[in-house]
């Protein structure tokens, strides 16, 4: 139950944090020493003055509210030459930078000296560049895979000439000749770097290279949020559809990627089909039931969700290193009475929890909960926290009562720590396991569920077996770096970096505006109506509110 007298503090918040000036650019120049966004028209540079700063504040604030998964992609299409209605293409070289000299200076470490147009000097070292190479002589062109060692180099390697082409790049032929197997001698070895590698080594934010890719614009849901969007048809797909891997395949792995779940429908009743569906996405991932299994009731059963028994909401392998990120259940037979699947979105429940109680939140986020299986010659275990935040973004929930060790002893402290956990566990239990949250759906033979292992809880209604009919879905798990794989081909155009201003992108300050976006979603969901805006205020809650919620809160 949510705090009255905290939520309006929690909504004046965001609702100040997501006070946006219009423009049609999600990013401007960074200055040289903060990497500040500017509102066009407005030139701000850093300096000690508090005034100064004051200004710089207002232009990062400015960045958070713009900087969204949707306006960058809106302005990639327009920078590809995507005009819009006027169907006249953008000139892709339009005020890029241009380079004006390239050197290699006498003395000092040996580095390439570039000077670019309104960036100033770049220096790149020498022996960097002779390991990026990657004409055919340094990079096997079938493999992919670099024909040298690094540590095969010189550690200055001497360059014989540097030019700028026509096209932009820079051309760099060494001193050193290098053995080419096509023409069974030695010959100049020439490395060209293409323009939009240098833009890039001349700006602070690599886009490309950054260790925190721009998160994923995720869509929060409850019963009612998930079923207009299934009816809007972003969740569902044909099995045709799927398999063929068009345009129809690409939006609904889009909705994947943003709601996390997303149903198959009409695929053949062939245990091999679950492994073929999945293989749209890429390889399997193996654990010790395989690469597919069966969720089948049966006497004696090692795992619980192969019981007719009533199945709360989980996650699985919990304990399994690395977690599996996509599970696949394709539903073959399902004649049985009850048997209802159930989901829940985790990461919807984990930001409902941080607005209920900042403290219960807090304790979830530490890593206390030990995970394991313990049965025959299998032993895993591993710890975690209920939820993971990292860079500002919620990136995964874990919980799997199932699998959950027990709690190791730690005196009466630890008594104390483990009962302010269960009450902060029993909140988020409470969340994610209301009504109103979850998603039940009794799967049909030939349809099959793919959903985020990281986000999406899962249970199942209790069945009869046997005589009172069958129950059979066959299972698939991929692992994280596969789906990320997919998802970077898929989502993550190349970058076109004819305004060089985008590599300049605050990754971090996008992580902070998408988390506020996930947030204000759920504050929408919860009181199902959109959230105050800067020209509707806040509405205090009256001290007749605030005694219900107190009561109701000590009820529950």
């Amino acid at each position: 139950m949510f705090r009255p007298s905290r939520v309006p503090a929690a909504r004046e918040l965001f609702r100040a944090s997501t006070t946006s000036v219009a423009s049609p650019i999600l990013a401007g120049a960074l200055t040289p020493r903060r990497c500040y966004s500017q509102p066009p028209g407005k030139q701000i540079k850093y300096h000690p003055s508090h005034t100064k700063r004051q200004e710089a504040k207002a232009a990062r604030k400015w960045f958070l509210t713009e900087a969204t998964w949707q306006n960058y992609l809106s302005k990639q299409r327009q920078l590809n030459g995507e005009a819009g209605n006027s169907g006249e293409a953008v000139d892709s070289h339009h005020d890029k930078p241009k380079i004006l000299d390239v050197t290699v200076p006498g003395s000092g470490p040996g580095a390439l000296r570039i000077v670019i147009d309104g960036h100033g000097a770049t220096y790149v070292g020498l022996l960097w560049l002779r390991d990026s190479c990657q004409c055919p002589l340094c990079v096997n062109p079938h493999s992919g895979q670099k024909n040298f060692s690094t540590t095969d180099l010189p550690t200055n390697p001497p360059v014989s000439r540097a030019r700028i082409a026509d096209n932009g790049s820079i051309e760099v032929t060494w001193a050193d000749m290098v053995f080419d197997p096509a023409q069974g001698k030695d010959v100049e070895h020439t490395s060209i770097f293409k323009y939009e590698e240098i833009i890039k080594w001349a700006t602070y934010r690599q886009l490309e290279d950054s260790p925190h890719r721009l998160p994923t614009e995720r869509i929060m849901w409850n019963r009612e949020r998930y079923q207009s969007l299934l009816d809007e048809g972003l969740c569902r797909i044909s099995y045709q559809d799927w398999v063929s891997g068009g345009e129809a395949f690409r939006k609904a792995f889009l909705g994947l990627a943003r709601t996390g779940m997303i149903f198959v429908t009409d695929v053949p009743e062939a245990e091999d089909q679950v492994e073929l569906v999945a293989n749209k996405i890429g390889n399997l991932q193996h654990t010790f039931y395989g690469f597919t299994w069966d969720v089948r009731s049966k006497p004696q059963a090692e795992n619980v969700a192969y019981t007719n028994e009533f199945l709360g909401l989980h996650q699985d392998l919990m304990y399994h290193v690395p977690i599996p990120r996509l599970q696949l259940l394709h539903c073959l037979k399902n004649s049985c009475e009850g048997g209802e699947s159930l989901f829940s979105d985790g990461v919807r429940a984990a930001y409902e929890l941080k607005a209920a109680n900042a403290d219960f939140w807090g304790l979830l986020k530490k890593p206390m909960v030990r995970f394991h299986y313990n049965k025959h010659p299998h032993f895993y275990e591993q710890v975690h926290p209920v939820i993971r935040e990292e860079y500002h973004l919620i990136e995964a929930t874990h919980w799997a009562p199932p699998f959950q060790a027990p709690f190791l002893p730690n005196g009466q402290s630890g008594s104390k720590g483990l009962m302010d956990w269960k009450r902060a566990a029993r909140s988020f239990q409470g969340i994610i396991s209301a009504e109103k949250n979850m998603i039940e759906v009794k799967l049909k033979p030939g349809e099959c569920v793919i959903f985020d292992n990281w986000r999406v809880h899962h249970g199942r209604r209790q069945f009869k077996g046997e005589h009172g009919g069958d129950r059979w879905l066959k299972g698939a798990y991929i692992s994280d770096q596969v789906y990320r794989a997919k998802l970077e081909r898929v989502q993550r155009q190349p970058v076109d970096v004819a305004d060089d201003e985008w590599l300049r992108i605050d990754v971090r300050a996008a992580r902070i505006k998408a988390a506020r976006n996930e947030f204000v979603q759920v504050m929408d969901l919860y009181y199902s109506k959109p959230m105050v805006t800067p020209e509707t205020p806040a509405q205090e809650a009256t001290p007749a509110e605030e005694e219900i919620s107190a009561q109701e809160e000590i009820s529950a």
